[in-house]
């Protein structure tokens, strides 16, 4: 059920990250995708257990999650928390919690291949990518005076793709 649908998103966080993903390739020059925008406590707890499991358990949390298994190479750390604001939860009855509050973004190199690594200098400015695009997210939720956090300014746990809403 996990989403990479800006409109599974509080229209905060929808608008927030269409402007960033326009701006980054007008500004930064930079092919902005959605990742991540909302997922069920189910698939939260199976990201939560890679790298925190062997690669059995994990593969039976993310069968019981609906997720595909994966191999032994990619059972890492993905999350640091149980309490995402990614999670949706339609069965609370409070239309407040049917949507996500947070946003993950991955980009792209020139030939549209995935670049994880927050060392990535796709656009070739000698500056790391996600921290440029970090900047621009905090400069545009500045601008838009919503309280919107950039993951990479936690204090613990840097989370360099993700952005989310503090109400």
């Amino acid at each position: 059920m996990s989403s990479r649908n800006l409109d599974d998103a509080v229209y905060q966080i929808k608008i927030f990250a269409m402007e960033l993903i326009k701006r980054a390739n007008e500004e930064l020059k930079l092919k902005v995708f959605v990742t991540s925008v909302m997922r069920t406590y189910v698939e939260q707890v199976a990201l939560y257990a890679q790298g925190r499991m062997n690669l059995f358990e994990v593969n039976q949390a993310r069968k019981k999650a609906g997720m595909l298994p994966i191999e032994a190479r990619f059972n890492n750390k993905v999350t640091w928390t149980l309490n995402s604001k990614h999670i949706i939860n339609l069965d609370d009855n409070t239309l407040e919690n049917d949507k996500s509050k947070a946003v993950d973004f991955g980009i792209l190199d020139k030939y549209g291949v995935y670049q994880g690594s927050e060392k990535a200098d796709t656009n070739n400015d000698t500056k790391p990518d996600y921290l440029q695009l970090g900047e621009l997210g905090i400069k545009l939720a500045h601008e838009f005076d919503y309280p919107i956090i950039w993951g990479g300014s936690f204090k613990n746990n840097k989370d360099l793709p993700h952005y989310q809403w503090m109400t």
